[in-house]
């Protein structure tokens, strides 16, 4: 097989001749080196204070104990087929405060929105100004024991995008295309211990007080289909849609989760625990004595189980993510041969996720 790799160009200065001639250079300027510097007969630092340097000349720069950031942001977002109708006008001012110094720091991040698009389509102007503390929480760093105190985003799990045990911060569907992430997250208020035993890292979080997902509002142009039909049937008298309960009662409705992770033979290996509510109700019916069905939605107390890995190569990475909830709770469609006519539209089922991930770098192809 002919070689195809392009031909080693010819370094005209690497000939013999010229290699001779170098040598030779090089060695009468080595020969010349003593006279030169018994031509100096001055130290030329004789006058320069070496020892001089202080804090004044050379300041190592230290992180401030106090700074804050932003940034400003206009997005727009608008139909091809109706530009009168924008999808969103949101203005956005972002500001971020960090304090502290090596063994305690604390974040805080905010923002301000003004979205006019919202009257547009909606008669909820709840979101026409919207401001929100995001983050807030206060980290303390010792030698091998972290905690972390307050709002707080918490991803767990080695997938991009889908992580089946990514179960700690509640998903935000108000506008999910807010961010590069189609399912932005919420902070919630929490208490984060890890700790180091060696090759060995343990996590613990608790939260005081579940939160749920945050639903859009009706008729925003990213409502679900099934929500909106169900909000409109209850706009018309044919059904009763209650509010229901939000598991929100302080330490009555706590979660926690544990993490136990390590790394061997080139493996991150995790197992996961988590023990809380559902972010996304599910329907309870009932019929009301006039006949007509009543919708409660219900945030089920649950557990999961989940255990991922991450291996790099050369060039090449594989991760992968598992994990169990068993007894989990689903409305069940009409259609649905466990359907049964006088039940309360729920079944309670064991769900098992799994996600593979491959990435794969390659390199420059030159023409």
């Amino acid at each position: 097989m002919p070689d195809s790799r392009p031909p080693t160009p010819v370094n005209r200065y690497n000939s013999p001749g010229h290699e001779t001639i170098i040598r030779v250079v090089v060695l009468l300027a080595l020969l010349h080196l003593p006279s030169i510097s018994h031509a100096i007969e001055e130290d030329p630092l004789k006058d320069m204070d070496l020892n001089s340097l202080t804090e004044e000349t050379f300041v190592e720069e230290k992180p401030k104990f106090l700074s804050i950031s932003g940034y400003m942001e206009s997005r727009n977002q608008l139909r091809i087929k109706e530009m009168d109708e924008p999808v969103s006008l949101r203005q956005r001012l972002w500001l971020d405060c960090y304090l502290g110094r090596d063994w305690i720091r604390g974040f805080a991040n905010a923002y301000f929105d003004y979205d006019p698009a919202v009257r547009d389509w909606t008669d909820d102007k709840n979101e026409l100004y919207y401001l929100e503390l995001n983050e807030a929480y206060l980290t303390i760093d010792m030698e091998r024991v972290d905690f972390i105190v307050g709002r707080k985003m918490m991803r767990w799990g080695t997938g991009d995008g889908i992580n089946p045990m990514d179960l700690i911060n509640p998903r935000d569907y108000r506008n999910p295309i807010a961010s590069a992430r189609a399912d932005a997250r919420l902070p919630v208020l929490l208490a984060d211990g890890i700790f180091l035993l060696g090759p060995v890292s343990i996590e613990g979080v608790f939260v005081p007080k579940a939160e749920v997902n945050e639903l859009p509002l009706p008729d925003s142009p990213w409502e679900p289909k099934g929500l909106r039909d169900m909000r409109k049937s209850a706009e018309s008298g044919e059904i009763v849609l209650s509010h229901g309960e939000e598991p929100d009662d302080w330490f009555k409705d706590a979660e926690f989760a544990f993490r136990v992770s390590t790394v061997t033979g080139g493996f991150d290996l995790a197992l996961l625990y988590y023990n809380g509510h559902t972010d996304d109700p599910v329907y309870h019916r009932d019929y009301l004595p006039d006949g007509r069905l009543l919708f409660t939605p219900v945030y089920s107390h649950y557990q999961a189980y989940g255990f991922n890995f991450a291996k790099g190569f050369e060039r090449a990475t594989i991760r992968g993510e598992l994990a169990v909830k068993p007894g989990l709770l689903f409305s069940i469609d009409s259609n649905d041969s466990s359907y049964v006519e006088d039940s309360d539209g729920l079944t309670a089922r064991d769900l098992y996720q799994g996600v593979i991930g491959i990435d794969r770098t390659f390199s420059p192809i030159f023409m």
